[in-house]
């Protein structure tokens, strides 16, 4: 029977530390609350999906989006930028680093490139779709073009190894 009762507290021991309701928690995400409403705010963002209707009602075409992420977001932000390019940030904020991703949909005015340099790797896409592959040192972006519309693909690789030139690809190919 002590053995029962032992279990059981052991149990009630591990909830009460794994549960996402203890005090430091709470105390945890009122602050990446606070950091995050200071970083909508700093950057102009809006919601994602008002963000991605703004842009396809000012392009009077649909956007495609990745069905692949390289995380699953807690926060998804966007914004319209002066050239007309759709901005959308995608944050996990759950973990340390936070991670974050960004996918630029450039207007089909913007040319992508204006984004590309000669020293960008060439690769292709399953489909076919010819992409540029920047490897700076700390941020991986892979430019294409897919339906019209130019794509940036882009995220740090201090964050993820999900940002390399391969996981890159696969979410562009999830598009």
């Amino acid at each position: 029977m002590n053995m029962s009762i032992a279990k059981i507290i052991l149990l009630v021991i591990v909830i009460s530390l794994v549960s996402p309701f203890n005090g430091i928690y709470v105390q945890a995400k009122s602050q990446d609350d606070k950091q995050i409403d200071e970083f909508i705010d700093g950057n102009d963002y809006i919601s994602a999906k008002k963000a991605i209707k703004l842009f396809e009602q000012k392009q009077g075409k649909e956007v495609s989006l990745p069905k692949k992420l390289p995380f699953r977001p807690t926060h998804k932000f966007g914004q319209m930028t002066i050239e007309g390019d759709l901005r959308l940030h995608y944050l996990r904020v759950f973990n340390k680093p936070h991670q974050d991703f960004i996918i630029t949909i450039l207007s089909p005015e913007s040319k992508i490139e204006k984004h590309t340099t000669a020293e960008d790797k060439v690769v292709t896409l399953k489909d076919g779709t010819k992409a540029y592959f920047q490897n700076d040192d700390h941020v991986h972006t892979l430019i294409f073009k897919k339906k019209s519309l130019g794509y940036l693909l882009t995220g740090s690789t201090r964050q993820s190894k999900d940002y390399s030139l391969e996981g890159l690809m696969e979410i562009a190919e999830s598009i």
